[in-house]
């Protein structure tokens, strides 16, 4: 008895000390592994990849916009949407990213945390973070921005009895609508609608009209104002005389109007312009914007790396934009067209096409209202009086 009762002793040590050995060795694989301290990640898009029949992106062309960032190829990469199965153009869109360790015998991802992803195009991004995290496999949550580049003026303007109305803007997410008594504004309000009750603001005899304006609030993108509605005549016995106002449910803001000086239009103290000694700014809930366009009124603004506006040739993107340096109401304003250097006496053409790059200097040839013009292929100053590269003769108006 004594005997078999050593030898299941013995037995049961060996397999002890061979399990042990067997962890220590792979403790000493699991440690001498490198570990992968972060995760790149490169956004880049512009309006021309949504579609142009339904305005989305689908799920299959998410890998060309979102890919990884690292050259070392050490983890691939697969990009999906977390809820839904497109990205519509103005709307925020959730999209899952798995990474996964390509050779796990000699790598691991250390504590991956959303610090950790690193991603080249923040502008499209609202929040990151890690869903889940092992150590061959971690899964990131995106939550992008609803991606718009500018918004179209609204049309359809047109009088319903008393109530505005106007076509839908791709891209909108509310719209605000102006209300003249004759050239006297009488109040600015909001709504998501594509129509409002106008009559709560008619308490004076007169002709009335009103302007739209569409807004996209994710990107803080606005549209110009539409062209003027026809008129309507309040008659004495037709003016307003209820209790209602024009700021119900869906509709805030009220009279207002805006500034003029050397600089943009002042909006409020914690969103909109606002001037120090150094220059102008432009606030979100309190924080300057930095290093990013943005649209106010219709016109395209570049804010820099101090939050300031910047002003005259800008580079963003391998392409060069031209603000307006000039204090005439305007000033940073990205400037679209034919462009004429005075000092130097050279054109030079904007793109004026919402194409993802307005604003952007052209250059090589270019049709400009039905003319052939060339412009030099570094510095976008357009050619006169001498031959192009592949020999035609641009004149002295630069007509090729």
């Amino acid at each position: 008895m004594k005997k078999w009762f050593r030898r299941i002793a013995l037995t049961a040590l060996v397999i002890i000390a061979a399990f042990s050995m067997c962890m220590v060795s792979f403790a000493a694989s699991s440690s001498s592994k490198k570990k992968i301290t972060s995760i790149k990640i490169k956004i880049n898009m512009d309006s021309s990849d949504f579609d142009e029949e339904d305005d989305s992106i689908e799920e299959d062309g998410l890998d060309r916009l979102i890919t990884s960032d690292d050259s070392r190829d050490l983890y691939s990469f697969d990009v999906e949407f977390a809820s839904g199965k497109r990205w519509e153009y103005g709307k925020n869109a959730t999209i899952r990213v798995t990474c996964e360790i390509s050779d796990k015998d000699k790598y691991k991802f250390g504590k991956i945390s959303a610090d950790d992803i690193k991603i080249d195009g923040t502008k499209y991004v609202e929040s990151k973070s890690v869903s889940s995290r092992s150590d061959s496999k971690v899964v990131i949550r995106l939550r992008l921005k609803a991606y718009i580049s500018d918004l179209e003026d609204p049309d359809g303007i047109d009088w319903d009895g008393k109530t505005a109305k106007w076509d839908k803007v791709t891209g909108a997410t509310y719209y605000n609508v102006r209300l003249y008594r004759g050239s006297t504004q009488v109040a600015t309000i909001s709504t998501k609608k594509t129509s409002c009750d106008l009559y709560p603001g008619m308490t004076q005899t007169g002709s009335y009209k009103f302007r739209v304006q569409a807004v996209n609030a994710a990107n803080n993108v606005k549209s110009g104002w539409s062209e003027s509605s026809d008129s309507i005549t309040i008659a004495s016995n037709k003016v307003y005389r209820g209790t209602e106002t024009l700021t119900g449910e869906d509709v805030t803001a009220n009279n207002t109007s805006q500034a003029s000086g050397s600089g943009p239009a002042k909006e409020s103290h914690t969103n909109g312009w606002s001037q120090d000694s150094a220059g102008w700014r432009y606030l979100e809930n309190g924080s300057a914007v930095m290093n990013s366009w943005r649209q106010v009124n219709g016109a395209w603004y570049y804010l820099g790396d101090r939050g300031y506006m910047l002003t005259g040739w800008i580079s963003d993107g391998g392409r060069w934009y031209y603000l307006n340096p000039v204090s005439d109401g305007t000033k940073g304003a990205m400037q679209t067209g034919w462009l004429h250097d005075t000092q130097k006496n050279v054109w030079y053409y904007l793109n004026p096409v919402s194409d993802g790059t307005r604003g952007a200097m052209m250059t090589g040839y270019q049709r400009v209202n039905g003319r052939v013009y060339y412009f030099d292929p570094s510095s976008g100053a357009m050619w006169v009086s001498r031959r192009t590269p592949d020999g035609r003769y641009a004149g002295t108006d630069g007509n090729v």
